[in-house]
């Protein structure tokens, strides 16, 4: 015995309400907050560089979550507050700067992706100032684990403007 072709639409319609019920009435999720410390790696640094300057300390990685129906929205907050540059003969330098990036991920699996950071480091009354460039690897598996690290850290000389 077979089925008709209505009652076969009529089947798959109804399934395709249900699943569609099932979507449009799903709440959104917010994730809390997470903050993850990453290690600097050894820097390089370029010729304006007094030798033997480092960096040392970790970034401070936060990352938040929305999921909705068309997918997970992240939001991500690198924050150079725990990393240092120590300069011989001139001393430790701190900064506190953070820099936001947002991206939109979709369910079918893990995403990867790659942040560029700049970071100043200034010193009150000196005339030295640098900039440390970060770059950041960052991996959202399905569950919505992250894993973070720092790939590569270069420390460069911020050139004062027209003779300042």
């Amino acid at each position: 015995m077979s089925s008709s072709p209505v009652k076969k639409h009529n089947c798959a319609l109804v399934v395709l309400l249900a699943f569609a019920a099932v979507l449009f009435t799903a709440p959104k999720v917010r994730a809390e907050a997470e903050t993850v410390q990453c290690p600097l790696p050894p820097a390089s640094a370029s010729i304006c560089i007094p030798p033997g300057t480092y960096s040392s300390g970790h970034l401070k990685i936060t990352t938040r979550f929305t999921v909705n129906t068309t997918g997970i929205h992240v939001g991500v907050e690198t924050n150079s507050a725990g990393a240092k540059l120590f300069v011989p003969e001139v001393g430790e330098f701190v900064s506190n700067e953070s820099n936001e990036h947002e991206t939109n991920v979709n369910f079918l699996g893990a995403t990867e992706y790659t942040i560029h950071d700049s970071f100043r480091y200034t010193s009150p009354g000196r005339a030295e100032n640098y900039r440390m460039d970060v770059e950041t690897h960052m991996t959202i598996n399905a569950n919505g684990e992250v894993t973070a690290n720092v790939v590569r850290c270069t420390i460069d000389c911020i050139v004062p403007c027209c003779g300042a």
